[in-house]
């Protein structure tokens, strides 16, 4: 796939093909505009695109670990915890914005660098917004919540607000509201469980593992919905 791209912007450059202007606007955002000097021809421009994907890639590699830094910080100090509980709910949806967003543009480059080379492109842009979107809906949604302070808080930001440091709430009312929930949580996670065939979980490990397993799979989604899109902007899938 990256040799493709590699040999079509050497192609292009020994046959004379020239970046087009709008292409040069785009490689402006990418690099500074005295490192640009060295883009005069299509010849390097894949070593700007496969930067650009390596970087989405790491992101995607590293998302399943977003749900275990918990771990390592379990003998934290209490405010550290509290503050961690606060960043983790923006994190995780953070980072599914941040993928979404850096592909898009990552595949308007790769359209416009394509295009300039003579390879036929099929600009997957707006299909893959549109995919992205669907697919991640509901984190999507909640980093909206998070961010816009006019929209109710969901559950999840609920449940999180519980454990700050200003809590009007004392601990042992706190620990009841969330013994609460999770007894109330349990047979709907058994339930669902039991309908994908699957053990339903009995106890709070199990309860995180799935946390845990869903994060990996989130992360292959992603990297199913980018190859997709790059794959199909270059021709290599139908």
């Amino acid at each position: 796939m990256t040799d493709v791209i590699q040999a079509a912007c050497e192609g292009a450059s020994a046959s004379g093909l020239m970046p087009s202007d709008e292409t040069k606007k785009l490689l402006l955002k990418r690099v500074s505009p005295k490192n640009a000097l060295n883009f005069d021809s299509l010849e390097r421009y894949w070593v700007v695109l496969l930067d650009e994907l390596s970087q989405i890639l790491d992101r995607i590699l590293a998302y399943p670990y977003v749900v275990q830094y918990r771990k390592v910080l379990k003998s934290a100090p209490r405010e550290l915890l509290m503050a961690w509980q606060i960043h983790s709910q923006s994190l995780r949806s953070g980072e599914l914005y941040i993928v979404q967003d850096r592909t898009c543009e990552f595949l308007k480059f790769l359209s416009h660098v394509g295009r300039d080379c003579g390879i036929t492109i099929s600009d997957q842009t707006k299909t893959f917004e549109k995919a992205f979107k669907k697919t991640f809906e509901r984190r999507l949604r909640e980093r909206h919540r998070v961010v816009h302070a006019h929209e109710r808080p969901s559950w999840e930001s609920r449940i999180i607000s519980l454990s700050g440091q200003t809590s009007p709430l004392p601990e042992d009312a706190i620990k009841a509201l969330l013994m609460e929930t999770f007894e109330k949580t349990m047979p709907t996670l058994q339930r669902v469980s039991s309908q994908l065939g699957k053990e339903p979980p009995m106890s709070v490990a199990a309860v995180e593992k799935i946390h845990e397993e869903g994060a990996v799979k989130e992360a292959r989604l992603m990297l199913d919905l980018v190859a997709k899109a790059l794959l199909s902007t270059i021709g290599l899938m139908k």
